[in-house]
């Protein structure tokens, strides 16, 4: 019994001696390198020194840049190779090992340790400063030398061109750009760190700014004359047209306000006067199917622009940069202009086009060229807006000085009616001018023979130029 015990304390001695020094012996290999379950940074570092620790980790780094985004879009990079950018790793490995207790091996077997190593890095800063010295961003003032400011007519009107670009704050930039290196950051916006500093426009480039002001102004104004649904519309581009230049420069009155040529603000007074001015009381309707506005004067007192209050007024809302919409400035005022409502169902006869018109509930059905009274003769049709008051087939129409049969008879207006002309072959057109009714309308029979099957009694006429 007593030699079994002292084989069995023999063994349990053996194998405790045995342990003792295969646990120092294992803690003589960590000696050098981490301990076993040591991860840094990500990386598997069990067994590593610091310095193949440190290889390991800038294995996988990529070579350093540092990209700089700059206003317009663009950008500039600085590549480390340039000023010695180098990584360092070391110091903080090190300090990782020193603090590893080797004789703790085994406690790191059933915990893995993980650590967070961060780098120091280093540069050579003069050169990095002439680096930055080379960028684009550090050339603006020069850039800014050779780019236009000035005004261009373009086919929709003038615009600036300003090639001008803001210049950086070089003292700024230069130590943001410092501090990212010594952080290792790779990316930088000096739009968002505030870098760039307004340019510093000369007193004669501020003085193309202020005439360009004037000028937008004018070109963004809107002029409209509106009496009832009689419109006319002066467009700010269409007055910026009008400006008058000496040589390449702006014509300027004494006041400093820009001059537009006399001659086509006339022409434009004379729109206004053709169109607002009428020889008695206006009615007025507007063409359903193209929108065309017709203006039907009557008896009675008559309606006049007044041109030379218009002429100022004009010019200084166009000055101004005015938008507005206005009646015309009159020196006659006649009767108020009434609308007239023709209803869904009607006939229009517009003797400038030498067209008749039948629309039913707003349809246009029916259109055919025509012959009107003979202007040359003093017979022309007069304006008016009436209704088919009778209506007859086969019918003579007697005159002083003729009696012509007709198959179909619209009447409209006293004598004045809407019928076929058989002894006519063309219509449309001038004939009227010269070769004109004496007053009627005159349709081809196949057109007349229409119309007179579609309408009745009552239903409105319209009848202009």
């Amino acid at each position: 019994m007593k030699k079994t015990a002292k084989i069995t304390a023999f063994v349990i001695g053996g194998i405790l001696i045995l342990g003792i020094i295969i646990y120092a012996s294992l803690a003589i290999y960590y000696s050098s390198g981490f301990l076993y379950g040591t991860w840094i940074n990500n990386y598997y570092c069990t067994g590593l020194t610091a310095e193949n620790a440190e290889l390991l980790i800038l294995n996988d780094e990529q070579p350093y840049t540092l990209t700089l985004f700059e206003e317009n879009g663009t950008s500039e990079v600085i590549s480390g190779d340039q000023f010695d950018f180098s990584t360092d790793y070391l110091s903080g490995l090190e300090d990782i090992k020193r603090k590893q207790n080797v004789y703790y091996w085994g406690y790191y077997l059933l915990n893995p340790q993980y650590y967070e190593v961060k780098p120091e890095y280093l540069f050579d800063e003069s050169k990095l400063l002439a680096q930055v010295e080379q960028l684009n961003c550090f050339k603006l003032e020069a850039y800014n030398q050779n780019q236009k400011l000035e005004i261009s007519k373009t086919a929709d009107g003038y615009k600036l061109v300003d090639q001008k670009v803001n210049t950086i704050d070089q003292a700024k930039v230069k130590q943001l750009i410092l501090e990212a290196v010594a952080k290792g950051e790779r990316e930088l916006s000096l739009i968002d760190h505030d870098c760039y500093e307004a340019y510093q426009y000369t007193d004669e480039e501020k003085s193309i700014l202020e005439l360009w002001e004037k000028i937008d102004r004018l070109q963004n104004s809107k002029l409209v004359l509106k009496d009832g649904k009689i419109e006319l519309t002066l467009e700010g581009t269409e007055a910026a047209s009008w400006l008058v230049k000496e040589g390449k420069d702006f014509l300027l009155d004494e006041n400093g306000a820009l001059v537009l040529d006399q001659e086509k603000l006339e022409e434009f007074l004379k729109k206004e006067e053709l169109l607002f001015n009428s020889s008695g009381a206006s009615r007025v309707w507007q063409r359903p199917n193209d929108g065309k506005i017709i203006t039907i004067n009557t008896k009675g007192k008559k309606y006049e622009v007044d041109t030379k209050q218009e002429l100022d007024e004009i010019n200084k809302a166009l000055s101004a940069g005015h938008t507005m919409t206005r009646k015309p400035f009159y020196a006659k005022v006649g009767e108020p202009r009434s609308e007239i409502n023709m209803g869904n169902t009607y006939i229009e006869v517009d003797m400038a086009e030498q067209k008749l018109y039948y629309y039913k509930d707003r349809e246009l059905i029916l259109t055919s060229d025509t012959v009107t009274g003979n202007t040359s003769r003093g017979n022309g049709t007069p304006e008016a807006v009436c209704e088919i008051y009778f209506m007859q087939k086969n019918r003579t129409l007697r005159g002083a000085d003729y009696a012509s049969f007709v198959h179909y008879w619209i009447a409209v207006k006293g004598r004045i009616g809407i019928h076929d002309a058989t002894w006519r072959d063309k219509f449309g057109g001038d004939i009227y001018k010269t070769n004109g009714s004496h007053g009627c309308i005159n349709l081809p029979k196949e057109n007349a023979a229409k119309l007179y099957e579609m309408v009745e009694t009552g239903i409105p006429v319209i009848l202009h130029y």
